[in-house]
């Protein structure tokens, strides 16, 4: 038997109320399979955590300060290759929803509609 992959994930949120909610989803469902959660408040912190540590799957809000969601995919989509980023937000315009994809998010999560299958998902069509 393989042994599972474990995810070295960052959440990009500048609500640390929210950032603190979806850690705890994670670790609830999805203990065995997370090597770690690091969270980033704005776009300079998240650049920062990029050079510092090896990670998988960023899940970022489009609305964080210093760069909006677009942006910020766009330069992880050509400065990090294999990172996999999630949009999450509240948003549902197809237009934000569609800049942010453009720019190299690969996939979207509702904030109201976080929930372990949402999550496994993601977890899921990522290319270990």
């Amino acid at each position: 038997m393989l042994p599972i992959y474990k995810f070295r994930i960052l959440i990009v949120d500048d609500n640390p109320g929210f950032i603190e909610s979806f850690k705890t989803v994670f670790e609830f469902y999805f203990k065995d399979r997370i090597r770690s959660i690091q969270t980033a408040k704005n776009a300079e912190e998240c650049l920062e955590s990029l050079t510092k540590q090896k990670i998988d799957i960023v899940f970022m809000d489009y609305d964080i300060p210093g760069k909006d969601g677009a942006e910020l995919s766009k330069i992880i989509n050509s400065e990090y290759r294999f990172i996999k980023v999630i949009a999450v937000s509240f948003y549902k315009e197809k237009h934000i929803l569609n800049k942010m994809i453009i720019n190299g998010a690969r996939d979207y999560i509702s904030k109201e509609e976080i929930n372990k299958e949402s999550l496994e998902r993601c977890l899921t069509n990522y290319p270990v």
